[in-house]
C-alpha cells in the first residue's frame, strides 16, 4: 500500500432490464433499459486526524418505451462524476465535508416528439441535453459529554432530471397516467439544514431531531 492510502477500490455493474405492459392480454408497450455504472474509490489517511474518500463515478444507459404509443423514444445518457468526503478531528469536534460535481449528456435518437393520432403539431428536440449538477455536505459534531453529542449538519444537493421526466409524451398504463416531459427542465435543488442531539447510555438512549 501506499503511504496515507488504506484502500483503492473498484466496482462495475450492468443491468439489462425489460419489461412489456399488456393492454387486452395485447403487448402495448415495451420498457427496456440497459445500464453500466462503473465506480473507483481512493480511501486515505494523510493526517493523523483527517481521513476520507475519493472517486470518480460513470454511468452509460440507453432507455426507451416504444409501442403502439412511442412513450419514451430511444434515448442514450452518459454521466460522469468526481466526489469526495472528508473528515477531520479536533479535540471534542468533528468535521465532515462531502463535495460532488456530475456532467450528464442525454442525446435522443428522434428529432421530435409527435401524440399518434393527434392534430396537435410535433415538438422539436435538441439534438442533446447537457445539465451540470454541484453537491455540498457539512457536518460539525461536539461531544459535550462522553455520552452526550450535538450535530448540526448542512446540505445542499443538485439533481439533474432524468430522461423521463424530459422526453415522456403519451399515456402509461400501469400508473392510468398521461405524461408529458419538459426539454426545458432545469436541475432540482434541496436545501437542508438538521440539528440533532445524541445521548447513549449502556442500557438506553435518546436521540432528537430538528429539521428544515
Amino acid at each position: 500500500p501506499l503511504p496515507g492510502i488504506e484502500r483503492i477500490g473498484f466496482r462495475y455493474g450492468l443491468v439489462d432490464y425489460q419489461h412489456i405492459e399488456l393492454e387486452r392480454g395485447l403487448p402495448f408497450t415495451t420498457f427496456k433499459n440497459n445500464v453500466g455504472e462503473g465506480r473507483v474509490e481512493v480511501d486515505h489517511h494523510a493526517l493523523e486526524n483527517l481521513s476520507g474518500t475519493i472517486g470518480v463515478q460513470w454511468i452509460n444507459r440507453d432507455f426507451s418505451a416504444l409501442g403502439v404509443e412511442t412513450y419514451v423514444p430511444e434515448t442514450s445518457q452518459d454521466s460522469l462524476g468526481f466526489y469526495t468526503t472528508q473528515a477531520y478531528t479536533l479535540d471534542k469536534f468533528e468535521f465532515k465535508l462531502g463535495l460532488r460535481t456530475e456532467q450528464t449528456w442525454i442525446d435522443p435518437s428522434a428529432n421530435t416528439l409527435k401524440l399518434r393520432g393527434s392534430s396537435l403539431p410535433a415538438t422539436p428536440l435538441p439534438d442533446d441535453l447537457k445539465f451540470q449538477a454541484e453537491s455540498l455536505s457539512f457536518a460539525i459534531k461536539w461531544a459535550l459529554l462522553d455520552q452526550t453529542n450535538l450535530t448540526l449538519t448542512l446540505n445542499r444537493g443538485k439533481r439533474s432530471p432524468d430522461i423521463q421526466e424530459l422526453l415522456s409524451l403519451g399515456p402509461h398504463l400501469s400508473t392510468r397516467s398521461f405524461d408529458i416531459g419538459n426539454v426545458q427542465l432545469k436541475n432540482e435543488t434541496v436545501n437542508m439544514v438538521d440539528l440533532g442531539f445524541d445521548w447513549q447510555a449502556e442500557r438506553l438512549g435518546f436521540r432528537a431531531n430538528a429539521y428544515y
